[in-house]
């Protein structure tokens, strides 16, 4: 389930990412630095929240001493 999460919400944070850039750039130059400061940390943000999902499964495996199965989203 929550692989599933936070795919949608980095999907829906790249797409609020690029309206924010686009809709900048057609505002005044303060505005515009302020839009494209937004759209990078959503973008970095969804970045981080991805590269999380798939790392964190594999530190809490070595820690808890079992392995992570992928094809099955479970601890073996």
């Amino acid at each position: 389930m929550m692989f599933g999460i936070v795919a949608d919400l980095a999907t829906v944070m790249v797409v609020l990412s690029s309206i924010s850039y686009t809709a900048g750039q057609f505002l005044s130059a303060e505005m515009r630095a302020r839009a494209v400061i937004w759209s990078q940390s959503m973008l970095s943000g969804a970045v981080i929240g991805l590269v999380l999902i798939i790392i964190v499964p594999y530190i809490l495996g070595v820690l808890i001493g079992k392995n992570w199965n992928a094809d099955r989203c479970q601890f073996t």
